[in-house]
């Protein structure tokens, strides 16, 4: 019985030597892939700053951080191979993805939301209001960014002393098809951001940039609340399908705010000067 006993004592102790033995030359593989590539991997960081990676360097970088204990080099090649450009590697699928060898789920789906992720900024990038006010350039990003809106907005950007837009501030969403400017907000986000400046930007989804019968009673409810909080108010911007339709550009914000400055509306029927009946 004893000699059994420690006959079985010591096939199991061989077993524990073994499996130690294994998991010691695993990490010691790993240890050495990781030696082996860490010097080329940290070569490709120090050419990140100077621009000068290539596409299948980007890509191999990319794949660093999904797969960090691995050679990504062949596995980048590989994929620029499948899909043809890096750009269509990001902008592939994961099932896509995944049916190329080496690539596995989650590799999948980490290339897939830096694909998204890049999209995204694009379109951004593409509406991002200009720095300062300026017709030549402003003009265009009102064409180009509210002409094929589905749904009316409105929004008022704000100017500091030097012209340059800090703010953009949108006081309606998708939920109407007449958007209607409410007082109260207007003059709260003039007392908490203080411009100097503000250009009020609305569309028209029906097409025509003509100024309806609201519009100028927005214009000049803007114009009083802005001359109350000393605050220059510089152009209401309609933009249609068909073009836009600028109040300064046509003369119209000139009178507007020589008739409803904050100093004229005390001395006179606000209501009346402002255009607003009693249902309004």
């Amino acid at each position: 019985y004893n000699k059994t006993k420690e006959t079985n004592g010591t096939k199991q102790m061989t077993k524990n030597t073994e499996k130690t033995n294994e998991k010691k030359k695993e990490k010691q593989q790993k240890t050495s892939v990781g030696g082996e590539h860490s010097g080329h991997r940290q070569r490709l960081m120090n050419k990140l700053d100077d621009d000068s990676l290539c596409p299948h360097e980007l890509l191999e970088m990319l794949l660093f951080f999904a797969i960090p204990r691995q050679n990504t080099n062949p596995l980048a090649h590989r994929l620029l191979a499948e899909f043809g450009s890096l750009y269509n590697v990001l902008s592939a699928s994961v099932e896509q993805l995944t049916s190329v060898k080496g690539i596995g789920g989650n590799t999948a789906a980490f290339l897939s939301c830096v694909g998204k992720l890049t999209q995204i900024v694009g379109e951004q990038e593409q509406s991002t209001f200009p720095p300062v006010f300026d017709t030549a350039t402003f003009y265009p990003f009102v064409k180009r960014t509210y002409q094929n809106l589905p749904y009316e907005v409105l929004d008022a950007f704000f100017l500091d002393p030097a012209g340059y837009i800090f703010r953009k501030r949108r006081f309606s969403t998708a939920q109407a098809n007449n958007v209607q400017l409410k007082i109260e907000e207007l003059n709260e986000a003039l007392i908490k951001d203080s411009p100097s400046g503000v250009v009020l930007v609305h569309n028209h989804p029906s097409g025509n940039a003509s100024p309806s019968e609201m519009d100028d009673v927005t214009t000049r409810k803007m114009q009083a609340v802005c001359s109350m909080q000393n605050v220059l108010f510089c152009d209401h911007i309609i933009c249609g399908k068909t073009g836009l339709f600028s109040y300064y550009a046509s003369g119209r914000i000139q009178e507007i705010s020589k008739n409803c400055a904050f100093e004229t509306l005390v001395q006179t029927n606000p209501l009346q000067r402002l255009g607003i009946t009693t249902e309004d």
